[in-house]
């Protein structure tokens, strides 16, 4: 089964620059308004709804929600995707050489069995939300912002200075580069440039690496403050490499939901995974599962579950947590902990998303977690 479900207002139209197909990758073309199959270096826009035989065919593009895509090889369901070939095909980042550069398009939400399979795509990680990024002005407290790197709310109202450690809380990325008492426009949410302490990789999470609010992997300095996902590779250090998805502020706008087929009981709060039949969510049982979403309603075995994949929703605590905290499946029920609680001993676990409320106690359905599925597992703090 394949199917597709936009978001909101997330279809545009383009006129074609040449042939291509139902289920491409596409990018901007040459001339205004119009569209081209994405290479594997191409920003990606969204993806083609319909084919075109020739040049000036509108094209219908999805830029989020879930899209039909076209596979380049056999892949598995929840694999991350890329463009892989010169005709707008995904498969996975493993298929990718050493040091090459691509965007992520999404998560696969069915197994491909070769090339040339039709495939659902959850768009959004290397494709922005149609919500559009938000962006707020902020003005630099003392020794101002620089454009590209990551900053923190000041002391006094309406202000932001440079995150200066990994255990700075980011507020986002700053757009401009002023002195203090000067404003600049602050990215809370979407894709933006950043800049990089040092080279890491497609899909690495990043945080705040040093003194001047620059980025590298989390990777051996434990699960601190995750800033975001990287959807380009970085060149070096104080390179700015376009491409970072802004996945844990508490204010980000807008959310996106998909409709699925519960696999068995589901409770509103609960996080739910991709069961073994295609299209269908069952409950989280374990840290080690790779979450879906939250559910926002509850349902019986065969019912349509709403699942929350991005924004701000209802969860269900498995005990007391605090806000900022990072989540994840703490138990058989779906329900979710601090990672800290969650990942005793180094064992893998998915963060789920970022409480924006302080969670009441066990089995308490608390208004508040940023959700945002990471794009790989952290290590246990």
């Amino acid at each position: 089964m394949s199917w597709e479900q936009p978001i909101g207002d997330s279809i545009i139209t383009l006129k074609a620059e040449a042939a291509l197909s139902a289920g491409a990758v596409v990018t901007l073309g040459t001339a205004a308004g119009t569209c081209k199959k994405a290479g594997t270096t191409d920003k990606p826009i969204g993806i083609a709804q319909n084919a075109a035989t020739a040049a000036g065919v509108n094209i219908s593009v999805i830029r989020g929600g879930v899209a039909k895509c076209i596979a380049d090889g056999a892949f598995s369901k929840g694999d991350l995707l890329v463009v892989a070939d010169a005709n707008g095909e995904v498969d996975t980042v493993a298929t990718l050489t050493a040091g090459s550069t691509a965007y992520l398009i999404g998560v696969a939400l069915e197994a491909a069995s070769g090339a040339g399979s039709i495939v659902p795509v959850a768009l959004g990680q290397g494709i922005s939300f149609p919500q559009g990024d938000l962006v707020k002005i902020f003005t630099a407290g003392v020794g101002g912002m620089t454009a590209g790197c990551a900053v923190k709310q000041d002391s006094t109202y309406g202000q932001a200075v440079l995150c200066t450690a990994a255990t700075d809380r980011p507020l986002g990325i700053a757009l401009s580069t002023v002195l203090a008492a000067a404003t600049s426009a602050v990215q809370i949410s979407g894709i933006c440039d950043c800049k990089a302490d040092a080279a890491y990789a497609l899909a690495d999470v990043l945080m705040v690496a040093d003194a001047n609010g620059e980025l590298d992997t989390l990777a051996g300095n434990g699960a601190l403050y995750s800033v975001g996902t990287a959807v380009k590779v970085a060149g070096g250090a104080g390179v700015i490499t376009v491409g970072l998805l802004i996945n844990i502020q508490l204010n980000q706008r807008g959310y996106v939901d998909v409709e699925l087929v519960a696999g068995g009981s589901i409770a509103a709060g609960a996080a739910v995974k991709a069961d073994s039949t295609d299209g269908q969510v069952v409950v989280c049982a374990a840290a080690t599962d790779v979450p879906v979403g939250i559910a926002q309603n509850t349902v019986t075995v065969g019912l349509t579950v709403r699942v929350r994949k991005v924004g701000i929703c209802d969860a269900k605590a498995d005990s007391d947590y605090a806000l900022g905290d990072e989540l994840a499946v703490a138990d058989a029920n779906g329900e979710l902990d601090t990672i800290g609680a969650t990942a005793a001993g180094g064992a893998t676990h998915y963060v789920v998303g970022v409480a924006t409320l302080i969670s009441a106690g066990a089995g308490v359905k608390t208004n508040g977690i940023c959700v945002g599925p990471y794009a790989k597992w952290l290590p246990a703090p």
